[in-house]
């Protein structure tokens, strides 16, 4: 793929070259993080070893250490919306009483 790249010089000139991009570059170009994660998934969800070292077993990778802090999160958004609810109340109600 040729690209066209304009370059000044010294005296002002601006001059029209042409740079090859690599595939390497437009294949970094095209991924973004959810395309790198759906490419790790696809062998682990077809690999049942890998699945159950990294998931199911008691002694997986991500049990006690991903998956723990996900259920502390999960315990702790309820009470944190309620607060966040109750401060824009009490900020509203603020308002209306000035």
């Amino acid at each position: 793929m040729l690209k066209r790249v304009s370059e000044g010089n010294l005296l002002g000139d601006v001059v029209d070259i042409q740079v090859k991009k690599s595939f390497w570059w437009t294949v970094k170009k095209i991924m973004n993080p959810p395309i790198y994660a759906t490419l790790a998934s696809i062998p682990l969800a077809l690999i049942p070893f890998l699945k159950q070292y990294v998931f199911c077993e008691s002694g997986a990778i991500l049990a006690d250490n991903v998956f723990s802090a996900l259920v502390t999160v999960g315990k702790t958004a309820s009470p944190l919306i309620c607060v966040l609810l109750g401060q824009i109340l009490v900020k509203d109600t603020l308002q209306q009483l000035i």
